[in-house]
């Protein structure tokens, strides 16, 4: 199985050494898919416009209060021509995005800025405590792995 982050969707082959896929895993909330040890979850999340989309979302972190999620994508940039010698040209190309998801109290996803100053106001009570972990431990929030600290961190406040 693999996951195609340009369709959403995950594709599956009869053996590994298949290079094309045919088969597609139904899209369903009860299918929950393992693939390379992430957790791949069909579900509603909102975009930064309000709007609600059904998609995989990759469970990064499962606490009691608050679950993050990490949504992997690709998009397509056509080719650049430079118009001028000065300019670069760009020949077309698929670009990767990762975007943070958070969950509180088994609500509806919604986007995560990956900036301190979002995340420190997203625990609005707690937040003092959050910046000063975060400055203890020189976290960086642009770093996956020091986001999940900080959520295991502000689990146990």
């Amino acid at each position: 199985m693999r996951y195609n982050a340009f369709r959403d969707e995950v594709e599956m082959a009869d053996t590994q050494n298949q290079a094309e896929t045919d088969v597609i895993l139904l899209k369903s909330a009860d299918v929950i898919p393992l693939i390379n040890g992430e957790r791949y979850e069909y579900l509603p999340y909102k975009l930064d416009s309000g709007n609600a989309f059904i998609g995989y979302l990759i469970n990064i972190y499962d606490g009691q209060k608050n679950k993050l999620y990490l949504k992997r994508k690709k998009t397509f940039m056509e080719a650049k021509i430079a118009r001028t010698s000065l300019e670069n040209s760009f020949p077309p190309r698929y670009v990767e995005s990762v975007e943070l998801y958070v969950s509180s109290n088994g609500n509806t996803p919604v986007k995560l800025k990956q900036s301190k100053k979002v995340i420190i106001k997203f625990f609005n009570t707690n937040s003092d405590k959050v910046k000063k972990y975060i400055k203890s431990e020189k976290l960086k929030v642009s770093e996956l792995n020091s986001v999940i600290k900080i959520f295991e961190f502000a689990e146990n406040l």
